[in-house]
């Protein structure tokens, strides 16, 4: 019996083509759409998702300690008791050193305000530290402004510089951080009057010391 060969034509169905096997292959279109479809949904859930608001910090309580600690003040607080009554014990000795003409007058006026203030208190006679500062300025410039490098004639002079260490170390005993800048202030005055000191008329010295008595001895 001779060969035979199948010819799928003789059964009239048709013959597979390349094309026609491309066209049954599945077609990965569509998933590629399913993917970015769902990289979109992801997006907007991601979108719609608010962060947490970071939330502040607490201030650390070393802070807050030395913020209470430490207030800042504007000199128109009143000094206490005991400080007005060194202001007033520290002038005595500066009164003495100078010698003034109403010295028994003044030491007796300042021992009296020194008693009534350790038996009532100072609540009549209140002072801030801004007056302080105000008497002594009036003190130093009362001083100052007549100070000349010559000597004054027929009048009595003292030196400006010997002047003005009395009355650093008159400062000095006052014990008042307040004043730490008026101090350097007379330093300052002092080193400069090293070479090229200045007299004043003494007389001035009562003035002086008087605009001070006032303010912390009324």
């Amino acid at each position: 019996m001779d060969d035979y060969e199948y010819n799928p034509r003789e059964d009239n169905l048709p013959e597979s083509s390349p094309i026609d096997n491309q066209l049954e292959e599945p077609k990965p279109q569509a998933t590629e759409e399913h993917n970015t479809n769902n990289e979109v949904q992801n997006t907007d859930r991601r979108s719609d998702t608010v962060a947490p608001e970071p939330k502040p910090e607490k201030e650390s309580l070393t802070l807050q300690k030395d913020t209470i600690s430490t207030p800042q003040t504007n000199g128109n607080e009143f000094i206490s008791v005991e400080s007005h009554i060194r202001c007033l014990e520290s002038l005595i000795p500066m009164m003495k050193t100078f010698e003034t003409p109403t010295l028994e007058e003044d030491e007796l006026r300042i021992e009296k305000s020194i008693e009534k203030i350790k038996s009532m208190g100072n609540e009549e006679e209140k002072i801030r530290m801004n007056e302080i500062r105000t008497s002594l300025m009036t003190c130093l410039l009362i001083v100052e402004k007549s100070a000349k490098k010559e000597d004054v004639k027929r009048e009595d002079t003292t030196s400006l510089k010997e002047f003005l260490l009395v009355f650093q170390s008159f400062l000095f005993s006052l014990k008042l951080k307040e004043l730490d800048s008026f101090v350097t202030r007379i330093k300052r005055m002092i080193k400069e009057l090293k070479d090229n000191d200045k007299k004043f008329p003494t007389r001035n010295i009562q003035l002086a010391l008087q605009s001070i008595i006032e303010i912390i001895a009324p």
